[in-house]
């Protein structure tokens, strides 16, 4: 901004009475609108829109170079692909960042006091508190895609300074500067009402964390940038769900094996209230191998307990536990339905859903500088779908109604192609190494080459299940059939959490076995919160998202 920089931001109005957070946009907004005459910010929609959010994630500089992904920017979400739980240096999360990491008290009404007191940094209890790990993933964009980011974000501030429904927020916007139609460019940016779209030559950068790696930026994939917009978050007259069809899209192409990685994952497969059908798009593939006769293999990476009970239940019976009538039967179900028609003699006779598909969360274990192990559950807040090594989505948009339907939230994304020399390949395998624990420089990557392969998808779950076997060895909190509600694991983690470092020591049993755990893939088990039931009132709103609390972020 000092040197002449023009700089725009658009935030998230979130609504105080739904969102604890909510005081983090007006510190944010504050804050930033002080620093400098260069930098405007503002929020939209304010209170006429209650029910939907913007969840676009992503910043553009002058048309050339752009990073979208499901990151915010916010506490407690920078990490690194280590994950570590312990910061006793304040190398990763410095301050006020740790206090919102280790614990709830970064989300409080008086943030902006909050960021202001320094005794609020917890640093002589850093060696005893275990911070939240946190999974995201992003992707770096140049050229036309950067050039088509940089196009929405025009759309959409031009759009809130029109919205003439802002009356009940900030009123008006007619004081908002105009966004320029023209920023200099690396190459020909794209025109006014183009849906944006790149060519073969542009380069992107893949990764799970960290800065760009120099050895990725040469190679390069077709990518084309995708939304959900529609009315009251861009002014559309009629909605885009080009993120949603970019998963459709995606998920077709695929004959070896389908790799997603998500926060929320409810879907439909004929029944229920959910529109989109991820779900099923994934169930035909999985029949066009069983009929062929040809492996084929689906891996699900999530969180094991969401925020709430309700988003929790229905991430789980999408997946691997059928609904409480019997009558709407999640994909696991369905998958071992259709192997019981394989073909005698043929690849998938005799063999069960869960030689096909494997459901899995993340955690970390770690060691503190007095001794004391811990363990933390990475939260999986990435929302990233890769196919065959040929094909990649990455965005901001979970597999829900709210990001797929366009007239609820706004999300965006990038759909990427394979340019010919294993750029797709090589994201995959990065993520792989941290997960299953492999050596980073890619000596180990054989067993892990071909996804679809016996090979692969035994040497992921034989990795899953032992870090799950001694989580569960150990501790009394983590992943097994024995934790049947969200209640009690609320409960046991409560329990826990609220020991002294003493009396958690002492709970563990023979924790120095931890040593054990291979990299951070944990099976997420077949009754593990089974018992856990939808509920009236709850059912009632996570089923219309219309009138949900727009907690599906």
């Amino acid at each position: 901004a000092e040197s002449g920089v023009k700089i725009y931001i658009l935030l998230w109005d979130i609504v105080d009475v739904f969102m604890s957070t909510a005081p983090l946009v007006e510190h944010a907004m504050d804050i930033l609108g002080k620093l400098h005459p260069n930098i405007t910010v503002v929020s939209h929609p304010g209170l006429n829109v209650w029910t939907h959010s913007h969840h676009q994630k992503f910043v553009v500089a002058d048309r050339r170079v752009a990073v979208l992904g499901g990151l915010d920017l916010t506490l407690r979400r920078y990490d690194t692909p280590e994950h570590p739980i312990f910061d006793p240096d304040s190398a990763v999360h410095p301050g006020v960042d740790f206090v919102s990491a280790a614990t709830e008290e970064g989300y409080k009404d008086h943030i902006k006091q909050y960021f202001r007191d320094k005794k609020c940094d917890v640093t002589a209890d850093r060696p005893e508190i275990v911070a939240q790990p946190w999974q995201d993933i992003s992707v770096w964009l140049e050229g036309d895609a950067a050039a088509d980011v940089a196009l929405n974000f025009r759309q959409r501030w031009n759009w809130t300074r029109c919205d003439t429904v802002e009356v009940f927020g900030d009123g008006l916007r007619n004081d908002m500067p105009k966004m320029p139609k023209i920023i200099r460019s690396l190459r020909k940016p794209a025109s006014s009402d183009s849906t944006g779209s790149m060519d073969d030559g542009t380069r992107q950068t893949l990764t799970p964390g960290g800065l760009p790696d120099s050895s990725v930026l040469t190679k390069p994939c077709k990518v084309q940038i995708v939304r959900s917009l529609g009315k009251w978050s861009g002014g559309l007259s009629k909605v885009e769900i080009s993120h949603y069809e970019a998963w459709i899209v995606a998920i077709g192409e695929a004959k070896d094996y389908i790799y997603i990685e998500q926060q929320y994952f409810t879907s439909n497969m004929g029944e229920g209230v959910a529109k989109n059908r991820v779900a099923e798009a994934i169930l035909l593939k999985a029949k066009e191998a069983i009929e062929s006769g040809r492996p084929f293999r689906i891996y699900v990476v999530v969180p094991t307990a969401v925020e709430t009970a309700p988003v929790a239940y229905y991430t789980r019976t999408t997946l691997i536990q059928d609904g409480d009538d019997g009558q709407e039967l999640c994909l696991m179900t369905r998958i071992g339905v259709l192997l019981k028609s394989a073909q005698q003699g043929s690849y998938w006779y005799g063999k069960g859903a869960q030689s096909m598909m494997s459901v899995c969360s993340l955690f970390s274990v770690d060691q503190n500088t007095s001794g004391r192990w811990d363990v933390a559950e990475i939260f999986v807040h990435s929302k990233v779908l890769v196919v065959d090594d040929r094909v990649a989505v990455i965005g901001s948009a979970n597999v829900n109604d709210r990001s797929f339907v366009g007239f609820s939230d706004s999300e965006i994304g990038a759909i990427m192609w394979d340019g010919g020399d294993g750029s797709i390949r090589e994201f995959r395998l990065r993520l792989w190494r941290q997960f299953l624990g492999l050596s980073l420089d890619g000596n180990m990557d054989g067993a892990v080459m071909d996804p679809g392969s016996d090979v692969a998808f035994d040497a992921w779950k034989e990795v899953a299940s032992g870090n799950q076997t001694l989580l569960s060895s150990v501790t009394s909190f983590t992943p097994r059939d024995s934790i049947t509600s969200f209640s009690q694991l609320q409960n046991l983690k409560k329990e826990y959490n609220a020991s002294s470092p003493a009396d958690k020591a002492a709970s563990f049993v023979e924790p120095e076995r931890l040593k054990g755990m291979q990299g951070q893939l944990v099976k997420f088990p077949n009754k593990f919160l089974g018992d856990q039931k939808k509920r009236s009132l709850t059912t009632k709103l996570v089923d219309s998202f219309d009138l949900a609390k727009p907690v599906f972020l």
